[in-house]
């Protein structure tokens, strides 16, 4: 009997450097272990998934992963926010760019099926483990940061 081939399932761990509340909080030391570090060993312990991908924009958190079994993924500094565009900023959006921004509500963004990783498509082996997951880049050409699971331009 033939084995079936188990999907790669990838666990992104999104880990800014820069923190509202708590200054530089991913490295914290919480019970012995940067607090990052719990984040990876769930991603790793969970049966389905088959790597767990940090992605930072600080070299710190990058060791970090790196020292708890995950692999890195950089961003560019300064490149994640924790904002997002309001009704009205998307509407301004989609007027000035109707063939590139998502109509208002439309964004696969909001149903969790879409990220912007400008980062990604430097990394080969990134971009390998992504489409076999199941993620494609939406529109290559005028949006090569732009990755969505399971939709398709």
């Amino acid at each position: 009997m033939v084995k079936a081939k188990r999907p790669e399932v990838l666990a992104i761990v999104p880990a800014r450097g820069g923190s509202k509340s708590i200054s530089r909080k991913n490295a914290k030391l919480f019970l012995g272990h940067p607090l990052l570090a719990y984040s990876i060993a769930a991603g790793l312990q969970a049966k389905s998934v088959s790597r767990v991908i940090v992605s930072t924009d600080d070299e710190t958190l990058a060791v970090i992963a790196r020292q708890y079994g995950a692999m890195p993924g950089a961003r560019e500094l300064g490149s994640v926010t924790d904002s997002y565009r309001s009704p009205e900023q998307q509407a301004a959006a989609y007027a000035a760019k109707p063939g590139v921004a998502a109509a208002p509500g439309t964004s696969y963004h909001q149903q969790g099926l879409a990220v912007d990783w400008g980062w990604a498509s430097q990394q080969p082996e990134l971009v390998r483990l992504l489409q076999a997951a199941g993620w494609n880049r939406f529109d290559p050409e005028s949006e090569p940061w732009h990755w969505s699971f399971g939709v398709t331009g």
